[in-house]
């Protein structure tokens, strides 16, 4: 047996083998798009058959009833901000929507309102324990 013929041969059985790999790959490829495929027409089947049962859910409600049941429930309270101007009013039933500010620096304030409670509350405790003090 020749060089030639022996290079050619063993060309051949590289092509060959180059080939079934190509082939195998490619199979390996088309089954993992067939399963990624199935699933996504899996969840595309449920998704709709939820927005089927949700539609059917609304179709259901009785839409007179539920208008009924907001009216007879109670008004809202009115509420909002209290403008300055509206808080400075003479009117005797205002006396009681007034905001009263509890301090003018804000969260610093609420730091000596929270420091007064406890000096009020350690005190009442040296009061009932006075044992506890010493």
């Amino acid at each position: 047996m020749s060089a030639l013929t022996a290079t050619v041969v063993i060309a051949l059985a590289a092509v060959t083998v180059l080939l079934i790999v190509i082939v195998l790959v490619t199979a390996t490829f088309r089954q993992a798009l067939s399963r990624v495929a199935d699933a996504h027409d899996a969840q595309m089947h449920n998704d709709a058959q939820l927005v089927r049962n949700l539609l059917d859910r609304l179709a259901a409600i009785r839409w007179e009833d539920y208008v009924t049941m907001q009216t007879l429930q109670e008004e809202p309270e009115e509420g909002g901000f209290l403008t300055p101007e509206e808080q400075r009013t003479n009117d005797p039933t205002a006396a009681d929507t007034l905001v009263q500010e509890p301090g003018r620096w804000g969260p610093l304030s609420r730091q000596a309102e929270k420091t007064q409670l406890s000096d009020t509350e350690q005190a009442l405790l040296d009061e009932d324990f006075p044992e506890a003090k010493a």
